[in-house]
């Protein structure tokens, strides 16, 4: 018996598994069996095999041992541990089957090969040898992955920890601006702000915390450029008198239409949101990576 720690099965055609293990056999300096489809060398004093598991899983066959006895359920949780890109163990016999998380073709090949060295160097850290030739008697013969606990969402304190980061943000910009810089710039940590703030909260990530982010950067990128030009028109209007920071705040847009500088306010506000996503881009493609990987 074995627990998946995913609910797919793997359904790739017979080119793109040729090519994934000739991409194993490149990377590991092992042979590959065009007609079985079958990958095979020596790691660390360990006999490998690369395999099309049944399931349709790239397995990693290997048989390690010590005094005669195959892995406990102890070391094989250990072992688990250690090689992250597992995502299923099954003890057959005298051998054991370490099939991989599903993924993309190139992404199959990485992970075997770092399983391949996760996996030998593990055992032979802790004494084990390979007992592919050998008679040994297997201790486990069914090994069942603890799941590990889930992390809950806390969207509130999420939202809370995202607004936070976003007024570091917009304090940074306005900052900038004053000193007559490029603005733009603090566009990006208010994006890099949000994200984290919402994260380090919520304690979790998810689709839905990534959309209420974009929502809080998109209305404190609009915050911000709001706050420059009404600073800007507070010191145009100071020579004539005592300015209202209030009533310029509100009547921003109909002062800028009078002076015939509305157009670079939403020039500015481009650029701002320009450099906002430039910084949200690249965070919120991990993320979303590692969502669409954790389920595998």
């Amino acid at each position: 018996m074995s627990i998946k720690i995913e609910t797919q099965t793997a359904n790739m055609p017979y080119n793109t598994y040729k090519e994934m293990m000739q991409g194993i056999a490149d990377k590991t300096g092992f042979s590959f069996s065009k007609l079985s489809l079958k990958v095979t060398g020596e790691k660390n004093g360990f006999k490998v095999s690369v395999v099309k598991h049944p399931s349709g899983r790239i397995a990693i066959m290997m048989s390690a041992g010590m005094n005669g006895f195959g892995p406990t359920e102890e070391v094989l949780r250990a072992a688990h541990g250690v090689a992250k890109d597992v995502a299923i163990i099954e003890p057959q016999g005298e051998r054991i089957a370490f099939l991989l998380k599903i993924g993309t073709k190139r992404t199959q090949v990485k992970r075997a090969v770092r399983a391949i060295n996760e996996l030998t160097e593990f055992f032979a850290g802790i004494g084990y040898a390979d007992t592919t030739d050998m008679e040994i008697v297997p201790v486990v013969t069914t090994y069942t992955q603890k799941a590990p606990a889930e992390v809950k969402e806390n969207a509130f304190l999420g939202t809370i920890g995202a607004i936070l980061g976003s007024v570091v943000g917009i304090g940074l910009i306005f900052g900038i601006a004053q000193v007559g810089l490029i603005a733009g710039i603090g566009g990006a940590v208010l994006a890099v702000g949000t994200l984290m703030g919402y994260e380090t909260l919520a304690k979790k990530l998810s689709k839905k915390g990534i959309i209420i982010c974009v929502i809080i950067m998109i209305i404190a990128t609009y915050v911000a450029d709001h706050m420059v030009w009404v600073a800007e028109v507070e010191k145009a209007l100071s020579s004539y008198g005592d300015v209202d920071p209030i009533a310029v705040t509100i009547k921003l847009h109909p002062i800028l239409e009078m002076v015939g500088a509305r157009g670079q306010f939403f020039k500015d506000l481009i650029v701002l949101y320009i450099f906002t996503a430039l910084g949200a881009v690249p965070k919120v493609k991990r993320r979303l990576y590692s969502l669409s990987e954790s389920v595998t």
